[in-house]
């Protein structure tokens, strides 16, 4: 069936995700079944105007053009958004469920690689994520750019342990989730910030030593509590906006 336009159907301006690197001046993006549904249940169609994201910087508006019983978005303007400084938050790879909704929650924040750390205490969560979830935590952060319209959804990496961390994001600064740390220090608005959270039962000696010799993390403390992974996790990542908004660490 056709997609007829109502225009009040909806309010506000509908968002619509589109594949990486489709979003031009001028051309026509084909939306997948996903968006199609989308705007079907928006009650919104052919002649209406949506914003576009393709959840790798791409910002637009664009018209709903009908292409036989779809349709397309022809793009009408376009800006490329620049990626945010690193964000960079390695998990204690827990539960799936929470998990998912922390993906959707590092858009949100602007946080720009989420990794399930591969800790010794998280391979002992019977309903730990796991490799088969990642495509389904790849699509809960993008679709959670069309909620909070950050142009950058979160990149989720494969699994890996803390040594292999440290070769992918060399020369950033590390903190470390810990009930005996100090307040976070300074952090300019361009430094690469990482954080690592420890699973259930936190960190055991030989990770800590990793953490601390190789990394350098800093010890941070989030509150009197002992938080869950989760909590921890958009915990550091809104602690370190508020450090680079409020320009604590211009130097």
């Amino acid at each position: 069936r056709r997609l007829v336009g109502r225009r009040g159907a909806a309010s506000g301006v509908i968002t619509v995700l589109a594949a990486p690197g489709t979003v031009l001046p001028g051309v026509g993006v084909v939306l997948d079944a996903d968006e199609l549904h989308h705007l079907r249940v928006r009650r919104v169609g052919a002649g209406e105007t949506v914003r576009v994201l393709d959840g790798a910087g791409a910002r637009a508006i664009g018209t709903l053009e009908p292409a036989g019983r779809d349709l397309v978005v022809q793009i009408t303007s376009a800006e490329p958004v620049e990626r945010p400084a690193d964000l960079v938050l390695a998990v204690g790879a827990g539960d799936k469920d929470r998990f998912a909704r922390l993906a959707e929650q590092c858009t949100e924040l602007g946080v720009t690689h989420l990794v399930p750390l591969d800790t010794e205490r998280s391979r002992h969560v019977e309903s730990r994520i796991r490799d088969s979830h990642l495509d389904k935590l790849r699509k809960r952060a993008r679709e959670a750019c069309k909620q909070c319209g950050n142009p950058w959804a979160t990149v989720i990496e494969p699994f890996a342990p803390l040594e292999v961390i440290a070769r992918r994001h060399p020369q950033l600064r590390w903190f470390l989730a810990d009930p005996g740390g100090h307040a976070m220090p300074a952090v300019a608005a361009d430094d690469g910030v990482a954080w690592a959270i420890g699973p259930e039962g936190g960190f055991t000696p030989g990770e800590l030593e990793v953490l601390q010799g190789t990394l350098h993390a800093e010890r941070v403390w989030l509150g009197p509590h002992i938080l869950r992974f989760e909590s921890a996790a958009v915990a550091g990542a809104a602690l370190t906006l508020d450090r680079r908004a409020s320009g604590v660490g211009d130097r």
